[in-house]
């Protein structure tokens, strides 16, 4: 039984390594696609925030029955992730993106892994709206306290 609100069309989300500064380093793309508003989310990472947040990473890659070593620049089709891992590893993109202390990024990615999956829908639906720039700053305050 899926916990995903009811729409149209089921969102779907798209994982691409991108190449970052270094044989072994790289960044990532994910795109939303099949939002009923047309609305077409693209977040793109480099190595060093990857790699911080690479435990959401790897969770959203498991939950999507996708190995780890399937996320490659050399790979020509972008990974299909599943709804939910989509949506929880974009919220923790948006919401990590603009901070640098590991600190605190970590308490982030804890705070949204603890949610549950109506909350992670609930604070995506904000922090990819109108006033994304004030609910992304909220999320981070509610999961950090900073």
């Amino acid at each position: 039984m899926s916990l995903a609100p009811e729409r149209d069309k089921p969102l779907s989300f798209e994982l691409e390594a991108t190449e970052s500064g270094g044989s072994e380093r790289i960044g990532i793309r994910l795109t939303e696609a099949g939002s009923s508003s047309g609305h077409r989310l693209q977040i793109r990472l480099g190595s060093s925030p990857t790699e911080r947040i690479s435990n959401s990473l790897t969770n959203a890659l498991r939950e999507s029955k996708i190995k780890p070593g399937q996320l490659s620049p050399r790979r020509k089709a972008p990974l299909a992730l599943v709804e939910e891992a989509g949506v929880r590893l974009a919220l923790v993109m948006v919401a990590t993106k603009p901070v640098s202390l590991r600190r605190r990024v970590t308490e982030i990615e804890e705070g949204i892994a603890a949610m549950s999956t109506e909350e992670t829908y609930y604070w995506y639906s904000k922090c990819t709206g109108a006033e994304r720039n004030r609910s992304q700053r909220a999320l981070r305050l509610l999961v950090s306290g900073e």
